[in-house]
């Protein structure tokens, strides 16, 4: 009996210990916290560097893990541009956030390059815009062409909506130049102005100057020919037909080869001052007529002094011809 009592007692304490033992055995791995797991490249759209922009967050809950990725780590380079972050950084701003602790780990390189993304806005881009306007301002300028100056280079804005939008023209064509402000926004906020120049040439079929005329020249067909020229800045009323030149007298020095502008020509008078005319008086269905001498030079439908010989007065009388004027009865 004793023995049998021996035995049992000792299946008893063998049987607790093994029990024991099997509660305390380990099963499947519990989880060992969180890991942020850094790239060696990185590109980012904002204007600050959070740790989610440059790593991947791996284990612990999403509550967690968001308040992680939201931790700022640095200021972003400006568009375009890159620069570096030290591995130690993301640690100390974990611990600026009271996120730091034993249970997260960081894995990344010494040195983490950070790429701002940038719109790149070419210059041809900006050119076509402006053309758009400029071309408005020269609408019903016959021969008209506008170059612009040369833009060079290209523009780095931040990522975003972009939209390229000209402003009001200013300059005058008539004078060879425009300007036209152009103004670059990105999710409607104004972040570039610039402003394209334009000179304006017109070009077209224009009387030109076979030979320098002088002024008092009468201009014969073959003093003149019709060409197709550039036009100078701010050169206006250019003669377009021959026949509008033709028997007109030039009011100033042309040099030969350049265009002719209706404003430097004149109808010659018919009348010189000091010629003897006749001078011819309406009265119902009478005509009288007297000799004169004309006082000043005139076209036909001038008005002009008269000095008449048989009376020793002055009258006013409207040149017909090269020979006669007439008093006009009020």
């Amino acid at each position: 009996m004793k023995r049998w009592t021996f035995f049992l007692g000792l299946w008893l304490v063998c049987g607790f210990h093994s029990t024991g033992y099997a509660a305390k055995k380990p099963g499947k791995s519990a989880p060992t916290g969180v890991t942020i797991v850094a790239k060696a490249e990185s590109v980012v759209s904002g204007s600050l560097i959070h740790v989610g922009d440059i790593a991947t967050i791996q284990g612990g809950s999403p509550t967690l893990q968001q308040a992680i990725a939201a931790v700022v780590v640095g200021v972003a380079p400006l568009p375009g541009l890159s620069r570096s972050i030290m591995a130690g950084d993301i640690l100390v701003h974990l611990r600026e956030a009271q996120l730091a602790s034993p249970s997260i780990h960081i894995k990344a390189p010494t040195m983490i390059l950070v790429r701002r993304a940038a719109n790149n806005v070419a210059a041809n881009q900006i050119v076509q815009v402006a053309l758009a306007a400029a071309q408005k301002a020269v609408q019903g300028i016959a021969g008209a062409v506008i170059v612009p100056d040369p833009v060079e280079g290209n523009m780095v804005l931040p990522t975003g909506q972009l939209q390229i939008v000209a402003g009001q023209v200013g300059g005058d064509p008539g004078l060879g130049t425009l300007f036209v402000p152009v103004n670059l926004y990105v999710d409607d906020k104004l972040v570039q102005a610039t402003t394209v120049t334009f000179h304006v040439h017109r070009r077209l079929q224009a009387l030109v100057a076979n030979r320098t005329l002088e002024p008092r020249d009468i201009l014969q067909p073959d003093d003149v020919s019709l060409v197709t020229v550039d036009l100078p800045p701010g050169f206006n009323d250019p003669i377009t037909d021959a026949k509008e030149a033709i028997g007109k007298r030039a009011t100033r020095r042309i040099l030969a080869g350049a265009p002719i502008p209706a404003s430097a020509l004149e109808v010659p008078p018919v009348v010189q001052a000091g010629n003897i005319i006749t001078v011819l008086y309406v009265v119902g269905q009478a005509r009288i007529t007297a000799y004169g001498t004309a006082q000043q030079s005139a076209r036909i439908g001038d008005t002009i002094h008269v000095y008449i010989t048989s009376t020793h007065k002055i009258i006013d009388a409207v040149v017909l011809d090269a020979h006669t004027a007439e008093v006009m009865n009020n």
